[in-house]
């Protein structure tokens, strides 16, 4: 059985609380089923440092992880610019470019598949579409959105300017297919909400 979150949630701290209980399952499910050691991070590293958990390998030091979960969809996706005001102009960054995570853990649409992905190649990626979104313009504009697209070999990376669905601010978020990051997948079984 699919368990929903509701990202549309009116009230933040509900949206935040579901957001939570969603992440612990991730969490959960890649130490208990795919074997990563994975422990909590400090409430400040996660507010601070958008650090969820960490990532302690065999050997070397801990690697901090960001957890995401998607409800449509199986790229991962960035948000780039919290606020949006255009190119050139003075823009909130968003929390997934000034955090402080080396990997990225995203559950897919499925609820069944994770993606690990590094943060460092996804970030040179946006950047450079965003650049490029800059020189040559949007591929695709509507009343709702805009959009710069990048094609690679049979994949597809999107760059969007769009309205966020809690408050209508404008923002940048990004879409990336995980073969274009060489995501390793985990298949896993979540446990109920």
């Amino acid at each position: 059985m699919k368990t929903f979150f509701n990202i549309y949630e009116s009230d933040r701290a509900k949206r935040v609380e579901l957001g939570k209980i969603r992440e612990g399952q991730i969490a959960d499910a890649l130490r208990d089923q795919c074997g990563l050691d994975i422990r909590d991070a400090t409430e400040f590293q996660d507010k601070h440092q958008k650090i969820d958990r960490w990532v302690h390998p065999e050997n070397g030091p801990r690697i901090p992880l960001q957890i995401k979960f998607r409800q449509n969809g199986n790229d991962i996706l960035f948000e780039v610019y919290d606020t949006f005001y255009g190119f050139g102009k003075r823009n909130k960054l968003g929390r997934d470019m000034i955090g402080d995570a080396v990997l990225y853990a995203v559950l897919e649409a499925d609820g069944k598949t994770i993606n690990l992905v590094e943060t460092r190649g996804a970030k040179l990626l946006i950047w450079n579409m965003v650049k490029i979104a800059q020189v040559k313009g949007w591929n695709y504009e509507n009343e709702n959105s805009k959009t710069y697209e990048v094609q690679w070999g049979n994949v597809t990376a999107q760059l969007k300017l769009q309205h966020d669905p809690g408050d209508h601010r404008p923002k940048m978020v990004a879409f990336l297919p995980p073969e274009m990051l060489n995501a390793k997948k985990y298949t896993v079984q979540l446990r109920a909400a």
